[in-house]
């Protein structure tokens, strides 16, 4: 229909005057058009991140490193802008690092649990420690022997009851060492300073195949 002025009347529009939309459309989403993800929802960047920082108990280092790729794939869909990249990646940084920790240290507890080791550093080294006193002290001869018998006695031990042959090998050269000291006491003659450096050398290697680390 025309007006009184000759001009035709626009049909009504929901989009109110000037293709705005009207109040009552605002916030719908247009037929056929999918809604954009509303920011802070990558729920796998927060959980990557999550999962990373308890990647301590290394069970949830797997987890962070999916999670992380998902965030990031999730934050690429959603193009610039888009919350959970910083949160997928410091999760993966996260991740990564536990699990750099624990390849430097699962070696080093599986050799600790080795049985010779655990007696090695229980009684073994604290009748060698006794030794090292004994001398440090200028204890007397017959002191200082029973108190190498002693080590030499725990040390054959731990090398019996190891599994580790590197370990064996190093707490039976260690007892070797001893039993040249012990001779020397017994005998009443100077200990040869190349004997006490290959001793330390020993004791090194005994420390290294129970994975003590050294600092």
């Amino acid at each position: 229909m025309s007006s009184s002025t000759g001009r035709a009347t626009r049909p009504s529009s929901p989009d109110g005057p000037e293709g705005c939309p009207s109040p009552e459309h605002v916030g719908e989403t247009p037929p056929g058009r999918l809604r954009r993800p509303r920011r802070g929802t990558n729920r796998y960047a927060t959980a990557a991140l999550v999962t990373g920082v308890l990647g301590a108990a290394l069970v949830t280092i797997p987890v962070s490193l999916v999670c992380g790729v998902l965030g990031l794939l999730r934050a690429r869909r959603g193009g610039p802008g888009t919350p959970g990249q910083l949160r997928s990646w410091l999760g993966i940084g996260f991740a990564l690092g536990w699990a750099a920790v624990a390849a430097f240290l699962v070696p080093h507890l599986v050799q600790a649990a080795d049985p010779g080791c655990v007696a090695y550093k229980g009684p073994a080294l604290a009748a060698y420690q006794k030794v090292i006193d004994d001398f440090s002290e200028g204890s007397d001869d017959a002191v200082t022997a029973r108190d190498l018998g002693k080590a030499i006695h725990e040390l054959d031990g731990a090398a019996a009851e190891s599994q580790n042959q590197a370990a064996s090998r190093s707490f039976v050269a260690v007892s070797a060492q001893l039993r040249t000291v012990l001779a020397d006491v017994k005998a009443r003659t100077p200990v040869p300073r190349a004997v006490l450096q290959t001793l330390d050398h020993d004791s090194a290697l005994a420390d290294g195949a129970c994975g003590t680390v050294r600092l």
